[in-house]
């Protein structure tokens, strides 16, 4: 896919003006909803950051605009990675969501690990997504919001993150 939007770039670059169809098939394939979905926006920048479940950036809605946001220090030369899904998924659901919204799989290092550490793992995501859900419905207890946010930044340490 990295090479396919790669080649859709150039001839983008190429042309004076771009053709709808050649807009409309590159938003199904790298829209934020997936292939096939008719939600979703077309940023030739933000675009070229690739998917990995463990990422050092994440991408979000400002003022209108798609941006990244740096959330480890990423060296001259490494890749920007964000994570195209809800990370706190097992590794078979991030695999087939990935394979199913995106169109491939994913090889970065949290789906090739060995089963044993990717069973235990994915118990920690899976923790993690559930407490951060239950976030909300805390705020107006902030001493149990703020207990609740200490116990998932631990979680996160587990991670290695």
């Amino acid at each position: 896919i990295r090479l396919w939007i790669y080649m859709t770039r150039m001839r983008l670059m190429e042309m004076e003006r771009p053709s709808w169809e050649c807009l409309e098939q590159m938003h199904r394939a790298t829209g934020p909803q997936g292939v096939g979905s008719s939600n979703g926006a077309l940023c030739l920048v933000i675009s070229r950051a690739n998917h990995s479940c463990i990422n050092n950036c994440y991408h979000g809605w400002v003022d209108g605009r798609e941006r990244l946001f740096c959330d480890a220090d990423i060296a001259s030369g490494e890749e920007i990675c964000t994570n195209y899904i809800q990370w706190h998924l097992t590794t078979d659901q991030r695999q087939r969501e990935l394979q199913t919204q995106f169109g491939f799989a994913c090889d970065c290092p949290a789906c090739m690990q060995a089963e044993s550490l990717q069973k235990k793992h994915d118990a920690i995501r899976l923790k993690i997504g559930q407490l951060d859900q239950s976030i909300p419905e805390l705020y107006p207890m902030p001493s149990k919001a703020v207990a609740l946010v200490e116990q998932v930044l631990s979680l996160y340490e587990k991670l290695g993150r």
